[in-house]
């Protein structure tokens, strides 16, 4: 079970400034996308992307309306994964195929009043879900423990899929999950508001290890 930092900003010398932090204490992160409509905030957008040295491993976490049109500025970036929504109202075979196209593979999002019905039938089209465990949009939301029935009926259903969470992860709160038969947690606001973020990155990591 991996530990994976969420990396959220709207500002790009703030992302550049996290992710050469996270190089130091680990090889791979989520960098989080918002568009302001799919949820209420909003953090870098494309322009802001351009150039920035990304100097670890990662996946994005596209919660926007369109994510269309955030493919080229994340994959010039050397994005290995791309986490899109399945709430958005899309024709999701024909997106995934647009995303696998660009050589990157493929994620879908979940939100925690999504049923399993309104996804399943996408599941073997994709290399993970990724379940939220927060209502999405900010940064430090409060744990949704609802999601955890939803989570143990998808892992019956669909034993051998990559699952991982997003949301509310504390120290608390982590022990609710890691029995869940997780393959990562990703966790943001704990890790980075933390007063030495690689100390809390290792009680994670010691928690989910033991």
């Amino acid at each position: 079970m991996n530990i994976v930092p969420a990396v959220l900003t709207e500002k790009r010398e703030e992302l550049i400034k996290m992710l050469a932090q996270s190089a130091q204490f680990c090889d791979y992160v989520q960098i989080d996308i918002m568009d302001g409509s799919f949820v209420p905030s909003r953090s870098a957008r494309q322009e802001d992307l351009e150039g920035i040295p990304v100097p670890l491993r990662f996946e994005a976490h596209l919660m926007v309306v369109e994510p269309e049109d955030w493919l080229d500025a994340i994959t010039q970036l050397g994005v290995e994964r791309i986490i899109y929504h399945c709430e958005i109202n899309k024709d999701h075979r024909r997106l995934i195929r647009t995303i696998r196209d660009y050589g990157v593979g493929v994620g879908l999002a979940v939100n925690p009043d999504t049923s399993l019905e309104a996804f399943r039938d996408f599941v073997p089209d994709v290399d993970t879900i990724l379940f939220m465990t927060v209502n999405p949009g900010f940064y430090g939301s409060k744990f949704v423990p609802q999601v955890i029935p939803k989570i143990k009926k998808f892992r019956k259903l669909f034993p051998h899929t990559n699952i991982g969470i997003d949301g509310g992860m504390t120290y608390d709160t982590i022990g609710e999950v890691v029995p869940l038969g997780l393959d990562y947690i990703c966790i943001g606001s704990a890790i980075f508001k933390a007063p030495y973020p690689p100390q809390a990155f290792a009680n994670f990591k010691k928690i989910v290890d033991e």
